[in-house]
């Protein structure tokens, strides 16, 4: 299955649309919006494969590596990442791949699996919630590494939240928080799946095609963890080094609740999939 258009300005201008129009119908129908806003999280995979994917392709020409910034900074603010964050844990992820330095681990200091609500809670939500703060991200990423573009970077997040502000009012920003919310919970919801129950250094595979022309392979996760720089098109051609999982599960609403619960029912419903 040919993978859909992978162009991060693209991406950016899709969810521009997108978000704009459920802050319009959040005007007088805030409730359908925000039942939109919830039923468009597949699009809004379809720009993180966008990201993640362009974050991953190798820099040719030194020369565009401003355009390459600008474009990774448009399109993870609208998703709420923030491009300097994304490329400092995005990294740190890569390199440690769910061990116990890895940022977004699902481990405890143990080596037990965190509790799905706790996960979220530590990764998706809090972390959401201190960039709200504008130039929050700068307590974080080493001040020899500040540039004048983190500082847009930093700049773009707030003034998106701004525009929405003055554009559509209360409400119109209120459907933005409630979209973005929903993207991060989506996003660490499906990493800690990816990396539940297999050792460390590896990861889960989905071969779900409707999944993965979507998410632009993104059901692939341990062949690329294996090799991070392979065009998305061709992780399929890498061997797996675990056993494919079923995808379909992965979007039942039981399966999301016993995810919030503990590991041990997330486990058992897994197994029933």
């Amino acid at each position: 299955m040919k993978s859909p258009i992978t162009s991060p300005l693209f991406a950016t201008f899709a969810l521009l649309i997108l978000l704009s129009s459920l802050a319009l119908i959040a005007q007088d129908h805030f409730a359908i919006s925000a039942a939109l806003a919830l039923l468009s999280m597949p699009i809004a995979m379809y720009a993180y494969g966008n990201l993640h994917n362009f974050f991953h392709r190798p820099v040719g020409n030194p020369r565009v590596n401003h355009s390459r910034e600008i474009q990774g900074i448009l399109l993870a603010n609208c998703l709420a990442l923030g491009w300097n964050l994304y490329k400092r844990h995005h990294t740190n992820h890569h390199k440690y791949n769910n061990g116990p330095k890895d940022y977004s681990t699902n481990l405890n200091k143990k080596g037990d699996w965190h509790s799905g609500s706790y996960y979220l809670t530590k990764n998706a939500l809090i972390p959401y919630l201190i960039l709200l703060i504008p130039g929050a991200a700068l307590a974080e990423i080493p001040k020899k590494s500040w540039t004048p573009l983190l500082f847009i970077d930093e700049t773009l997040r707030t003034l998106i939240k701004l525009a929405f502000y003055l554009a559509f009012g209360p409400k119109g920003l209120a459907i933005l928080i409630l979209w973005q919310i929903l993207f991060v919970l989506q996003l660490f919801y499906f990493n800690y799946l990816q990396h539940f129950e297999v050792p460390i250094g590896e990861a889960v595979v989905w071969q779900n095609p409707l999944f993965n022309h979507l998410t632009l392979n993104q059901g692939y996760h341990d062949q690329h963890h294996q090799s991070p720089s392979t065009n998305a098109d061709h992780l399929p051609t890498i061997p797996s080094r675990t056993p494919p999982k079923k995808t379909v599960g992965v979007f039942h609403p039981k399966l999301f609740l016993y995810f919030l619960i503990s590991p041990h029912h997330l486990h058992t419903q897994l197994n029933k999939n």
